[in-house]
């Protein structure tokens, strides 16, 4: 069987890793144009390392060999679809009257660097459409698979409720709860329905589809609820112990539950009978 990595995922992975050297210079411009910097910020800088490093880890499989590109497409087009959401949220700070901030070069950098990424992702997508896959992307759905992909959108719907509600209490005059990604503005709105049904599909896809695009797949939601667990927990001020005067709320935490849910399911897929792709003669159909 010929390994050399298909000439379009092959672009696709490079591209991507040019659009992971523009966002890692977004880190160092002013963000706004009231002097923030992402490096300056814990929260944020940790949220773009975990997005860095993913896509570094998808456009490696794409340039690897031909039997990786499956999982690295299948990782960028998960880190596409559940970061697209704060790169929403951004625009919509810079654009949305209320929020009275402008654009640093930093907002522009971060936004041009995920476009990048998701040109690599768009490429490997349509380079494995057109160049085919050697065997079936999915596996025989038996009841095994088909409660296995029910735990998954379990898992994944517990991480998008986390991510949907206010996650910061600010302590003032008795303290009011803030930070759901779903009400700044409609702007944004469309980008967060992507990632709330990113977060309840994919791992559904993880139940479904063979190893190498269930490995790809898996690897996006956990990478992105890490990242979004960190940076809250970084925002308000616990991890290092410096009181900022908010605190985590339930948003917070209970995507914290759903991410180790995810972490569950992912260990329950890999291991064990309802892991385990059947070998080629057992498809139905034969060999």
């Amino acid at each position: 069987m010929n390994e050399s990595p298909r000439v379009l995922p092959l672009i696709g992975g490079i591209v991507a890793l040019v659009g992971v050297l523009v966002s890692l210079a977004a880190v160092f411009p002013d963000y706004y144009d009231d002097g923030f910097a992402r490096r300056l910020e814990p929260g944020p800088r940790w949220f773009v390392v975990f997005f860095v490093s993913g896509v570094v880890a998808g456009g490696l499989l794409l340039l690897a060999r031909r039997g990786t590109q499956l999982a690295g497409t299948g990782l960028l087009v998960a880190l596409c679809a559940t970061f697209v959401g704060a790169r929403a949220l951004e625009i919509t700070r810079v654009t949305d009257d209320r929020f009275r901030v402008d654009a640093g070069l930093g907002v522009v950098v971060d936004g041009a660097g995920f476009a990048v990424v998701a040109a690599g992702a768009a490429l490997a997508v349509l380079g494995l459409l057109v160049g085919g896959v050697e065997r079936p992307v999915l596996r025989p759905v038996g009841p095994a698979v088909a409660w296995l992909a029910v735990l998954g959108a379990f898992a994944g719907f517990v991480t998008a409720y986390g991510y949907g509600l206010n996650y910061v209490d600010f302590a003032l005059g008795g303290g009011f709860a803030q930070g759901s990604p779903l009400v700044p503005s409609a702007r944004s709105l469309w980008a967060q329905i992507v990632v709330v049904l990113a977060l309840v599909a994919g791992p559904v896809v993880v139940a479904v589809g063979r190893r190498a695009l269930a490995a790809g797949v898996a690897a996006g939601p956990l990478v992105f609820t890490a990242a979004s667990v960190l940076s809250r927990f970084l925002e308000a001020g616990t991890v290092r112990g410096v009181d900022r005067g908010f605190d985590p709320v339930e948003g917070t935490w209970v995507m914290l539950v759903g991410g180790l849910l995810l972490a569950v399911f992912t260990l329950v897929r890999f291991a064990g009978p309802a892991g385990a792709d059947p070998a080629p003669g057992d498809r139905p159909g034969g060999p």
